[in-house]
């Protein structure tokens, strides 16, 4: 299976943005977002359904109480029957037989006794357990309640311009991670590094009269055709200026990449490609670089002859190792190579 470094920065960016937003709903993965956003009455079905889960161990446990307290009830109720009878049979008797009832007596008395302990610790459980199912209840019309506040955020926020530009940009870089996900599923030499955030200050970078002091890279896929660079773009309408832009900016992170890793990795090796989950964009034909849509994908990477090796790969996975190491990359949990100490390292850091 190929192996997923990282989340994506726009995604990641967006949750946490739209988390903002509100009080008490909590969106964790994209995927999260999708069936919110498909159908936000689900955080309230959710969330009712945990109530209701709390709810039913907690009357059960208030229905075993009860029971419990009735049947010692019944017990102490007995107990003090035949302790009455006793008590009227003592009186009538003499010697030995007067001591072995007696001590019958003081038998029932000792059961009773404990009896009534456990009935007095059940009572107590049951008012525990009945004030926390009114705190349960409580909280469950609080919390619903808030739930429907924050859907009606969510609704009036949805319609933002922002909302949908940022939208966008996260499901695009989600598609493409999700697409190489299964694209190369069975492909265990497929490497998806996301959110590349390359730290660039003091190495006195300049690009076109600016000075550089950081350059993100949406993604970087390592595999036997070679080490590609994706910069990703989700516009469903092309601003003429934006053209000029992404350019330039697949200029600005061939530049970038080649200065910080062009001493470690054969710059041959690396190629610069612009995806698009929606419209084509067709770059200028000065242009250097690639745009191609993320249907041909695969097609374009599967032309490629094969250039690296496994040990290529883990050799090229090294060189990025130490800039994953400084919290650029965001979780590595979905990680699933081993790659000596390096990863070792890496691994007991980000958990």
């Amino acid at each position: 299976m190929a192996k997923i470094y990282g989340e994506s920065d726009s995604v990641k960016t967006f949750l946490e943005r739209l988390n903002g937003h509100f009080k008490v709903i909590t969106i964790n993965t994209f995927e999260e977002f999708i069936d919110f956003s498909n159908n936000p009455s689900i955080c309230q079905r959710r969330a009712g359904d945990r109530y209701n889960k709390g709810n039913i161990i907690f009357t059960n446990d208030i229905t075993n109480l009860k029971t419990e307290i009735k049947n010692a009830s019944l017990e102490i109720s007995t107990i003090q029957d035949k302790l009455g009878r006793k008590y009227s049979t003592v009186k009538k008797v003499y010697g030995q037989l007067k001591d072995e009832i007696q001590s019958e007596i003081d038998d029932l008395k000792s059961k009773k006794s404990r009896l009534e302990k456990k009935k007095l610790r059940y009572e107590k459980d049951l008012n525990d357990v009945e004030a926390k199912l009114v705190k349960l209840n409580d909280e469950r019309k609080s919390k619903l309640k808030k739930i429907a506040v924050d859907i009606k955020l969510f609704e009036k926020y949805r319609s933002d311009k922002n909302f949908r530009s940022q939208l966008q940009g996260a499901y695009g870089e989600y598609k493409v991670i999700e697409h190489i996900r299964d694209l190369y599923r069975k492909q265990s030499d497929y490497h998806l590094i996301n959110a590349l955030d390359l730290n660039v200050i003091g190495k006195a970078l300049s690009f076109k009269d600016h000075t550089l002091v950081e350059n993100k890279l949406d993604h970087v896929l390592i595999c036997p055709k070679g080490v590609f660079v994706i910069e990703t773009k989700a516009w469903k309408v092309i601003p003429t200026e934006g053209l000029k832009n992404v350019s330039d900016q697949l200029d600005k992170i061939q530049y970038v990449f080649r200065k910080v890793f062009g001493d470690k990795i054969d710059t041959k090796l690396m190629e610069v490609i612009l995806v698009t989950t929606e419209k084509k964009i067709e770059l200028p034909i000065k242009s250097k670089h690639t745009s191609i849509s993320i249907s041909e994908l695969a097609n374009y990477i599967g032309d490629k002859p094969k250039r690296l090796s496994k040990d290529n790969i883990i050799e090229i996975l090294n060189v990025f190792l130490p800039h994953l190491d400084k919290g650029h990359i965001g979780t590595l949990s979905r990680v699933g190579i081993k790659l000596g100490v390096f990863i070792s390292k890496l691994m007991r850091g980000k958990k």
